[in-house]
């Protein structure tokens, strides 16, 4: 199985939002709930790039193992919630830069952090 460090899965889950939302070489997405939790997702592992960026975890994980966890998959959706200002102005955008600085995340970004390595 290929493995990949933490910062490069989810630079690769990224992408992969913004595709979800319906922007990249997707068409645009006319399911509002889809793009609404694409871009909180995306909101959430932005904020989840930098705690990584900034302590450099030396975590290498399966690819295949990590895209299949649910656990991962169930903490990230866990802080849905926590993200604010999704609403029509939002999904009729057609920027990403704009749509993403049009939400804010008012919950604890260290503690996810945590929670993924232990699911690591």
């Amino acid at each position: 199985m290929p493995t990949v460090n933490l910062k490069n899965f989810i630079i690769i889950s990224l992408a992969d939002t913004a595709r979800r939302a319906g922007f990249g070489d997707m068409p645009a997405t006319t399911d509002y709930q889809k793009k609404k939790q694409s871009l909180q997702e995306r909101n959430i592992l932005k904020r989840l790039l930098e705690m990584v960026k900034n302590r450099k975890p030396s975590k290498i994980v399966e690819v295949n193992d990590l895209y299949l966890s649910p656990q991962f998959t169930m903490l990230i959706a866990d802080v849905y919630s926590q993200i604010e200002g999704y609403s029509n102005d939002v999904y009729f955008c057609q920027n990403l830069a704009e749509c993403e600085n049009r939400l804010s995340f008012n919950g604890d970004i260290e503690a996810l952090y945590k929670q993924v390595l232990i699911h690591l």
